[in-house]
């Protein structure tokens, strides 16, 4: 796992008044880290100061072009979580020199409202342009970088696989493949955006998730469509008319949850697309809300978080969301 390095940099003026299809003029600033290791620093974007961590891959040549990857924390989710479930892609990225992205929403962890604004019900805070802070990122990064505008990816967990749908549909133009986990799309948003461009997206849910059920979710502060209007909209959407093919993944792990044990297993979906859009799902049979990790066998028993369902442990979703993402570029 990288060394998280604490930096003070000083904050970043970002004005970004980008048109909703192109790159903004952002900033030429040096931008202060140490390949292998992941930086902390922030930027200041609509009158907000705006943290974020990124990683930079070992070996890294600002001279070639680069894979971007903005990986978005669930609600109230402690940003150092969310990179520690994401560590094992770090490997990868060496691989391929791809620089990864670990945005901070709104709100606040200690108040209970560290929150994405995408726009799924008052649960978000409506007022908050995320849209355009994420683009201000994007465009950051591509400008003072050198990474690759035609491969910048998305991926999130929970609400913010809840924000990765809602770029998905207001930018898809700046995006190559998506990875929503273990959220839903949002009701608003397949019926105003039944007809956004196509892109590839990898979605991971589990049948037994407490927080996000694959039935949806009706209520005013949080509207989720079903596992199966979500499939349904995805399909149409990137113009897919034939079967699935279904594969059991291996079951490699017993896992346990408050000691009990509580088996879990894989299936996953794809549907293949001519153009390339293709649609995967990853069903995780038992599964709560939980990004699959895999430790050699060894069962990750969420004692402290078993409101959370059980945790898979038979496959490495990051590893897996890394993989199928940089298999895409952007048409």
């Amino acid at each position: 796992m990288s060394v998280i390095k604490n930096v003070t940099l000083a904050i970043l003026i970002c004005a970004c008044s980008f048109s909703i299809t192109g790159a903004a003029d952002s900033p030429k600033v040096e931008l202060k880290y140490t390949p292998g290791e992941v930086t902390i620093t922030n930027i200041k974007y609509d009158g907000h100061t705006r943290d974020y961590r990124f990683y930079v891959p070992k070996g890294f040549d600002k001279e070639k072009k680069h894979p971007l990857i903005l990986v978005l924390h669930g609600f109230s989710q402690p940003i150092q979580s969310l990179v520690q479930w994401y560590s094992s892609a770090h490997a990868e990225a060496d691989k391929d020199s791809t620089i990864m992205v670990y945005p901070v929403s709104t709100g606040s962890i200690l108040k209970g409202n560290l929150t994405w604004n995408a726009k799924y019900g008052t649960l978000s805070p409506n007022t908050v342009d995320d849209i355009g802070f994420l683009c201000c990122l994007m465009d950051l990064f591509i400008q003072n970088m050198n990474c690759d505008p035609d491969r910048v990816y998305m991926t999130g967990i929970s609400m913010g696989g809840a924000m990765t749908y809602t770029m998905s549909c207001h930018v898809p133009e700046r995006l190559a493949a998506v990875a929503p986990v273990i959220m839903q799309m949002g009701r608003g948003l397949i019926g105003e955006y039944p007809n956004a461009k196509p892109l590839p997206i990898l979605i991971i849910t589990g049948s037994k998730d407490p927080l996000v059920p694959e039935s949806g979710i009706s209520k005013s502060v949080l509207s989720v469509s079903s596992m199966v209007d979500t499939l349904h909209y995805w399909k149409n959407r990137n113009k897919i008319t034939g079967l699935a093919t279904v594969t059991d993944l291996p079951d490699l792990c017993k896992e346990f949850t408050g000691g009990v044990e509580s088996p879990s297993r894989i299936q996953q979906y794809v549907w293949e697309s001519p153009e390339g859009n293709e649609v995967i799902w990853l069903h995780v049979i038992n599964g709560g809300h939980w990004l699959p990790r895999y430790r050699e066998g060894k069962p990750l028993d969420p004692m402290w978080g078993i409101r959370l369902g059980t945790w898979n442990c038979d496959y490495d979703g990051a590893i897996a969301i890394y993989k199928f993402l940089l298999s895409h570029k952007r048409k």
